[in-house]
């Protein structure tokens, strides 16, 4: 179920319409992820590889116009509290927690 859950929010950020991030020349736009699982795990770097490639398809490039900020918590709570607070503080302009 967490992956069906994943993939449904993978989704609806590749639908995000263009004009509620007007792109600005020169801009990077910052987004803030919290993924509760374990970076180490191969099952889930496909879903950070997943949101970047649908943010791709609507022009967001990594690097170029885009910095993603990944927190992974692997399964700790206590890490999950402290990485939210850490990417709040960053002040990213969308912020992603699964």
């Amino acid at each position: 179920m967490k992956r069906r859950r994943f993939i449904s929010a993978a989704a609806l950020v590749s639908l995000w319409p263009r004009p509620a991030w007007p792109q600005q020349a020169g801009r990077t736009y910052r987004v803030g992820v919290l993924m509760p699982w374990s970076k180490d795990d191969p099952e889930n770097q496909p879903r950070a590889q997943t949101l970047e490639a649908a943010l791709q398809e609507h022009g967001w490039i990594k690097g170029r116009n885009l910095h993603i900020e990944f927190r992974w918590a692997a399964g700790d709570g206590g890490k999950a509290d402290t990485f939210a607070q850490e990417l709040i503080d960053a002040a990213p302009d969308v912020l992603l927690a699964t």
